[in-house]
């Protein structure tokens, strides 16, 4: 759920972005990508950023911690009326907070962008995360030029299954354009997308996933079981983006899409080069 990270975030790599979800680095790293292919060419150590970045997507010793909700609430900028608005709607569909978590893995990397996630999970195992990303410091840039949002506000529900599979639903369309593993079932909607929608459609595929002989949810009931699950993701992201590299052919083709300035042969090119370098 988008209470993960995929990885630490390097500063510059930070420069170009996915938020969500499940997720940020992942952002990050489109957005980056994104605003070199609309200048047409590297800007200073981009390329090698990116592969730097990506790099990190690897990492599965992402350090997650218990946080209280004044730690939250006490962060620069964050929207904590939207977070509250939306646990509320959560929480008339039959869930209830468990807790709030912290990658500090992440936030020794890009402590400027700290966040902290609200889980909150329902009676049948499933989870949810909430969280509002303000944008602050080298990033603020972005922001300028309209590549980021000033706020990345997130809804996840996820749903883990006892054959190592996930079920993912997001409000991070258009954002978060790096794959998923085939084990990781992601659908992801605008950034508009009502929660009680959200919902309906996560548990539309969750009810086809039951209907499946021989699979059952593993249950998120404990903020230990929350992390375990996360801990499990994490390793299955990390295992994809080792054996897929930079960048796949299809992320390429979602980042350059918006400009004719290069293709994506040539984006491909540029990472892998540069990842040769480190």
């Amino acid at each position: 759920m988008l209470w993960r990270f995929d990885g630490a975030w390097p500063m510059f790599a930070y420069v170009g972005i996915v938020l969500g979800g499940l997720g940020v680095a992942q952002q990050i790293v489109a957005i980056m990508l994104r605003r070199i292919a609309a200048d047409g060419h590297d800007t200073g150590d981009g390329y090698a950023n990116i592969a730097q970045a990506s790099k990190l997507l690897e990492n599965e010793q992402l350090e997650w911690v218990e946080r209280k909700e004044h730690e939250m609430v006490a962060l620069p900028g964050v929207d904590i009326r939207w977070c509250n608005a939306r646990e509320a709607e959560l929480v008339e569909a039959g869930f209830r907070r468990l807790g709030h978590l912290e990658s500090l893995a992440a936030t020794r990397q890009w402590p400027s962008m700290r966040s902290i996630v609200r889980v909150l999970v329902r009676p049948d195992g499933t989870s949810a995360a909430i969280y509002d990303v303000k944008v602050r410091g080298l990033m603020r840039v972005f922001v300028l030029l309209r590549a980021i949002p000033n706020h990345i506000r997130t809804v996840e529900i996820e749903t883990e299954f006892d054959d190592g599979t996930f079920l993912l639903t997001n409000n991070c369309a258009k954002v978060n354009l790096m794959d998923a593993p085939s084990v990781i079932h992601r659908k992801q909607h605008p950034t508009d997308k009502p929660v009680g929608e959200l919902l309906v459609d996560h548990d539309e595929r969750l009810a086809e996933r039951l209907n499946q002989a021989g699979v059952a949810i593993r249950p998120v009931r404990t903020m230990r079981d929350g992390i375990g699950s996360q801990m499990r993701m994490d390793a299955l992201k990390s295992k994809f983006r080792k054996q897929v590299g930079p960048l796949t052919d299809t992320e390429a083709e979602r980042f350059v899409e918006p400009y004719q300035d290069e293709s994506a042969e040539e984006l491909q090119e540029k990472l892998r080069a540069a990842a040769d370098k480190r």
